[in-house]
């Protein structure tokens, strides 16, 4: 092997850290509560009588009848706020989630349910909610 050989593999090298730095430096950065609490306002709606909810890897998937179209749908959610509530979810219920807005709401024979969206807080439009709120009908 020559010298030139070997500045060869170091530049190869070198690239490849420069090529790592490049991602993680242009990477989506450290995790930020309203960066994720904007994405499910902007990106996230639902209207929906929902069949069931299954869940891979942070992503919730909600199937069931879509309350326009009355046609069978999917909807994926993906900032895992879904996941955090499956336990709210029940076949048969009503979710209603509109885009531009916080807070998802739940109906169910009897009663409604409304989940505010947080983080390290409660965002705007849910601030009269607290965490979760059931009302009787």
């Amino acid at each position: 092997m020559n010298i030139n050989d070997e500045y060869k593999k170091v530049g190869w090298v070198v690239v490849g850290f420069c090529l790592l730095g490049i991602m993680f430096y242009t990477g989506p950065g450290p995790f930020s509560c309203d960066r994720i609490a904007k994405q499910f306002k902007t990106t996230f709606e639902c209207n929906l009588v929902l069949d069931h909810i299954e869940s891979n890897t942070g992503t919730a998937e909600l199937y069931g009848t879509d309350m326009l179209t009355k046609k069978d749908t999917m909807i994926e959610e993906h900032t895992k706020w879904i996941i955090t509530n499956m336990s709210e979810f029940a076949r048969g219920d009503t979710i209603r989630k509109e885009r531009g807005k916080y807070t998802i709401y739940i109906k169910r024979k009897g009663k409604s349910i409304t989940i505010p969206y947080h983080c390290d807080r409660v965002y705007p439009d849910t601030a009269q909610f607290g965490k979760s709120l059931t009302h009787n009908r």
